[in-house]
């Protein structure tokens, strides 16, 4: 992906004199949790999965595993008011090194929500990571242990989030911090491995069997309103 303007995961120094926020760092390099980005991947997973009538939490929890927050609340329990076991993460994700940006501090100001005014002595500054162009990229990868043709269908609708913009990283968003473009993409699944290329126009170039893939989109559509199908 290429960065569209701007990103940042937030640090904080604690240190008087020093910027208030900067972007995350690991080795010296600037980098993406793979928390992070697993973060925001499963909150949208969630949410694409109640858009199709089933429970988002609950189906998420295959995938992208569970522990108990060691409340006693009915989200720990199973049907039969049972406390439930953890569930082991197959979805992998790595950090993710941001290539050939730049940091820059932007000093903004508060806003007062009911004047629409700033705040006095509202000053604060953050330094995220910015794109100088398309030589400004990063690269996320993602495992799924064992996976199934509903994840891999759902792991696609998840990259066109990430690819059109509508799925940023980072925070700040408000302002429009963590927008990516997709640049290309690669997917092994069963054997066989895709590409996927942007191209002029907004169009995409796919290389590999096509019928394939909408195959792992629909089983995961079916996976998510078999339960209606049968009420």
């Amino acid at each position: 992906f290429s960065i569209k303007s701007s990103l940042i995961v937030r640090s904080y120094s604690g240190v008087s004199g020093e910027t208030d926020a900067e972007h995350i760092t690991s080795g010296g390099k600037d980098v993406i949790p793979g928390t992070s980005i697993k973060g925001a991947l499963r909150a949208r997973a969630e949410k694409i999965i109640n858009t199709l009538g089933k429970d988002g939490f609950e189906t998420a929890k295959e995938l992208f595993g569970w522990a108990p927050d060691g409340k006693s609340d009915e989200k720990n329990k199973d049907d039969k008011g049972k406390d439930e076991e953890k569930l082991k993460s197959r979805f992998i994700v790595e950090d993710a090194y941001i290539e050939n940006a730049i940091k820059e501090t932007q000093y903004r100001v508060k806003i007062d929500r009911f004047t629409g005014g700033a705040i006095q002595t509202g000053l604060f500054d953050s330094t995220p990571v910015w794109s100088i162009g398309e030589s400004t990229q990063v690269t996320i990868n993602t495992k799924i242990n064992g996976c199934e043709d509903w994840e891999a269908g759902l792991t696609l609708l998840l990259l066109k989030d990430l690819w059109t913009g509508d799925l940023p990283l980072g925070g700040e968003k408000s302002i429009g911090r963590g927008v990516l473009e997709g640049i290309s993409a690669k997917m092994s699944f069963n054997g066989k491995d895709y590409q996927i290329k942007s191209s002029k126009g907004n169009n995409l170039d796919i290389d590999g069997d096509k019928p394939e893939l909408e195959k792992m989109l629909q089983a995961f559509v079916g996976k998510c309103r078999c339960e209606e199908a049968r009420v």
